[in-house]
């Protein structure tokens, strides 16, 4: 009996996009309640998390990639502001998504010196044809990558491997990863020195600080402001964050014009006295300030985990200098 011939993969319908999802207060606040349980647990995904906002971030985007919130967490790093998926993930991706021809899946290496080469080959199914892409030594020294503290000294191989896959992944399958880079190619990228500090502190067991905060250390719970001093004069860590709370407070008013602005500022200041700026509150005073409008306005820092201001209620900033 004569055999028929077995057909050649074909390209399934095209996947459905993922709808847009409505964004609620309700939703919010169970994102915010579930990431900062999460963040307690000690489950967020690395180092680079300081705070349970950056578990909440990373759920969303694996929502829009149709991944649960456990894998998003473990598989998805935010670098420079931008999502990015590691590169295991997004070989998951590809492959559950049935457009990958698993006949031309193929990785190799070859030559020598400068020559020596990571090749990767990847092919959609249907009538494309596969894309093969290479990445050298030669390739990794014109990028200053070859001999860089971290895995390229430790894993060079590997990494040349990566950064093939990467480019050949993206190159083929933009429509499945959502034009997310890998997370082996971003740590490279300028601005992203925090990922090896991170990865050496954790191996000697020295606690890495928050960016921008050099006198925080790493904790078990979710960042908060720095632990500010209740005497003496004001500092200039709480002058920066009372200028961070007052912006939020203008933007939550409404408060464009700079004389409105000016003219609410005062009206907050007045209830400490005759003062001409913050610069003339005392640390305590600073710091009752600091939790008051946080409370009001940056919640997610300043939220029911924190202990409540030294005194009940505080100062508020008037929509207008009438108020």
């Amino acid at each position: 009996m004569a055999r028929t011939a077995a057909k050649p993969p074909t390209a399934p319908a095209k996947p459905p996009r993922h709808a847009c999802r409505a964004i609620t207060p309700d939703y919010v606040e169970a994102l915010r309640q579930y990431s900062d349980l999460l963040y307690r647990g000690g489950f967020h995904g690395g180092k680079e998390c300081k705070r349970y906002e950056a578990v909440a971030a990373k759920i969303e985007v694996g929502r829009d990639l149709g991944i649960p919130a456990t894998q998003a967490i473990a598989w998805i790093m935010i670098v420079n502001g931008k999502p990015t998926i590691y590169g295991d993930l997004g070989m998951a991706m590809i492959r559950s998504s049935g457009l990958l021809d698993e006949s031309h899946l193929k990785e190799w290496y070859e030559g020598e010196g400068d020559d020596f080469t990571a090749c990767f080959t990847i092919k959609r199914v249907g009538p494309a044809e596969p894309r093969t892409v290479r990445f050298s030594v030669g390739d990794a020294k014109r990028a200053k990558l070859w001999g860089k503290a971290g895995p390229w000294t430790e894993y060079p191989e590997r990494q040349l491997m990566w950064r093939a896959k990467g480019f050949a992944c993206r190159d083929e399958f933009q429509d499945v990863l959502c034009g997310l880079t890998f997370v082996e190619e971003a740590a490279d990228a300028p601005g992203a020195d925090w990922a090896e500090v991170a990865r050496v502190a954790e191996q000697v067991g020295i606690p890495t600080p928050p960016a921008g905060r050099p006198d925080a250390t790493a904790t078990d719970g979710p960042t908060t402001p720095t632990t500010f001093p209740l005497d003496g004069p004001i500092t200039d860590d709480q002058l920066e964050e009372l200028a961070r709370l007052r912006d939020l407070a203008f933007a939550a008013k409404g408060l464009t014009d700079e004389v409105e602005q000016d003219e609410a500022w005062a009206a907050v200041l007045a209830d400490y006295g005759t003062l001409k700026s913050a610069r003339e509150l005392t640390a305590f005073q600073a710091n009752e300030l600091c939790e008051s409008l946080g409370a009001k306005y940056d919640p997610f820092t300043y939220g029911p985990t924190r202990q409540p201001p030294p005194t009940a209620g505080g100062p508020d900033v008037p929509a207008t200098a009438a108020a």
